[in-house]
């Protein structure tokens, strides 16, 4: 029979030795139950997606609870406090948790890769909202930004691509 010891399954024997050392099998820290259970839902979600991007609003308690992961292993890192335990941070490396996130970027070429199959479906960008309402305003973000309005600017990789498929920056002809 298996016992479980957070979320890693123990053997009967295994279980019995650690009983002998008085080792404790069942946290009585709200905070390591808490996070065990945060980790397991982080698992699932890795062996659903394949990945670790996700949406603040689809994932309201999840999505927070990875941010802090991050900023306590940055924090770690900057200062001599542990303020994230190795057993968690091993825990988080091998199921491959990406300690900064490239979501953006990820996002991006996302996009940019519907917008190439939507151009070779159609022949065309999307011209209108009715016609593709998430690429195209997709699209028109990609021209704010290129003209420095908006959050963030588009940076020269993102450029190249764009204009690699033929990209016009200007809807209007200067002809």
């Amino acid at each position: 029979m298996r016992c479980e010891y957070g979320h890693v399954p123990l053997l009967d024997e295994q279980k019995s030795l650690l009983e002998s050392i008085d080792f404790p099998m069942e946290s009585k820290e709200p905070s390591r139950r808490q996070w065990n259970e945060m980790f397991d839902e982080l698992v699932v979600f890795w062996k659903e997606h394949g990945h670790f991007l996700m949406n603040r609003r689809e994932n309201l308690s999840l999505y927070p609870w990875v941010t802090r992961q991050r900023v306590l292993y940055k924090r770690s890192s900057c200062t001599k406090e542990e303020l994230l335990s190795k057993s968690r941070i091993y825990l988080l490396e091998r199921i491959g948790f990406p300690w900064t996130s490239d979501r953006l970027d990820k996002e991006w070429q996302m996009r940019y890769d519907e917008l190439v199959q939507f151009l070779e479906e159609h022949g065309h960008f999307p011209e209108s909202l009715s016609e593709h309402p998430k690429l195209y305003a997709w699209v028109k973000r990609q021209r704010a930004r290129y003209k420095g309005i908006g959050a963030s600017d588009i940076s020269e990789h993102q450029i190249e691509q764009l204009e690699k498929i033929g990209f016009r920056w200007s809807l209007y002809r200067s002809d």
